[in-house]
């Protein structure tokens, strides 16, 4: 629990947005930090200070214990005892702190808390306007229940079989820790509503020729959960359970070790891998005809869908994962094909980017997860009576396969 008075409700909140899972909750009394620099100084308590400077021979005792009567109701608690408390203080604090301390206005940012607070102001505050609690108020309140109603339109969505608006349309202010906040949300009603459980994570549009068709050029990143697995070789419903779905072929790794925190390497990766295998991701989009940004992507889980596992467990030390060749039919046509150097150049560099990437949401990648390193080759509508197969072939690997047939 981090508390804050005055400039130093203004350091806690910074604190608490730069490393939020170190603090549980947050207690602030008329904080700084949630208005302009100048609207502080225009305030009387401000200005009374100010035409007393510290350290000065005109900053006395009495005026100490004039400026400490400002910041209290009852002018009785501001005792003999307390003025000397604080006079011993003032005595090793910088005089010019009050001159050049600069605290920024994180009013823009507030929507990022998300663990409790608990502010407190005065009425007629003479150092710390009142508006700041009201504007911390309505700023985090408002995100947070916009955050919440998104996720639960995108899950209604995804139960109805229907499409939505594009957030960003609606909401063009949203960004991406907005947007990752959205998918939590949708994934907590999954979890809750139909019981569903996290088997792995996912990253998307990595590869050049994805973000040239999807028109977003970064990657993005979502969830995995049991009720998206099929088996090699299923049938996979469309009615009632895709929308608009498009195939892509890519490289799933499995993990044995956790994946924790922002500083993973490729070398981590592979470590941590139990084996990779090829894999068919069905996308899914629950935006109105796939007009998606970066942020209606990831608040939709990355578009995701259903997934496919090949049964090969190949063992992925030793082998050059950045030239490995997937070569993707759809009913027993050749269709595309794709290295896997298309991935930020190796699908070990996509699986650590998304490890850093959810490590800085204290997320990691677990043990026995599944986790997919994003599409090599252009997306692919399908429709009932497709079918989609592909091949994994490269250098000291022995030829593996997956395929689905949609009905």
């Amino acid at each position: 629990t981090l508390v804050g008075n005055s400039l130093g409700g203004a350091i806690s909140l910074g604190f608490t947005l730069a490393s939020p899972h170190r603090v549980e909750k947050l207690i602030l009394m008329a904080t700084g930090g949630v208005e302009e620099r100048e609207t502080y100084f225009a305030m009387s308590g401000i200005q009374a200070m100010m035409a007393y400077p510290m350290g000065s021979p005109s900053f006395t005792r009495e005026v100490l214990g004039t400026l400490l009567e400002r910041l209290v109701y009852d002018k009785r608690h501001v005792t003999d005892q307390l003025i000397t408390q604080r006079w011993h203080i003032l005595q090793k604090q910088n005089a010019q702190v009050l001159a050049t301390m600069q605290i920024p206005n994180l009013t823009s940012r507030l929507k990022e808390i998300t663990c409790p607070v608990l502010a407190f102001w005065g009425r007629e505050d003479q150092f710390c306007p009142v508006s700041g609690a009201l504007t911390r108020a309505s700023t985090m309140a408002l995100a947070n229940q916009l955050r919440q109603e998104l996720g639960e339109a995108l899950f209604d969505a995804l139960c109805a079989g229907t499409t939505l608006a594009p957030l960003t349309t609606n909401h063009p202010d949203i960004d991406i820790e907005d947007a990752y906040h959205i998918s939590r949300a949708m994934l907590a009603c999954r979890i809750a509503q139909n019981s569903e459980q996290v088997v792995g994570k996912k990253i998307g549009v990595t590869s050049a020729v994805v973000q040239k068709m999807l028109g977003v050029f970064q990657p993005d990143f979502g969830f995995l959960t049991n009720t998206m697995a099929f088996a090699n070789g299923a049938d996979i419903p469309v009615a009632g359970r895709l929308i608009q779905p498009r195939a892509e072929g890519e490289i799933a790794f499995v993990l044995k070790k956790d994946l924790r925190g922002t500083a993973i390497s490729e070398d981590d990766v592979l470590a941590a891998t139990d084996y990779i295998t090829p894999c068919f991701e069905i996308v899914d989009s629950r935006i109105d005809n796939w007009q998606i940004k970066i942020q209606d992507t990831i608040a939709d889980n990355a578009s995701c869908g259903v997934y496919v596992l090949g049964d090969a467990r190949i063992v992925p030390k030793g082998l050059n994962l950045a030239a490995l060749e997937i070569n993707v039919f759809k009913n027993g046509l050749p269709l595309s094909r794709g290295l896997g150097e298309s991935v930020q150049g190796n699908p070990l560099t996509a699986v650590a980017w998304l490890a850093n990437t959810l490590g800085a949401f204290d997320i990691p990648l677990l043990a026995g997860e599944v986790i997919l390193s994003g599409s090599v080759v252009p997306l692919e509508p399908v429709v009932a009576g497709d079918k989609m197969s592909l091949t994994l072939t490269g250098e000291g690997l022995t030829a593996s396969s997956v395929s689905c047939q949609f009905v």
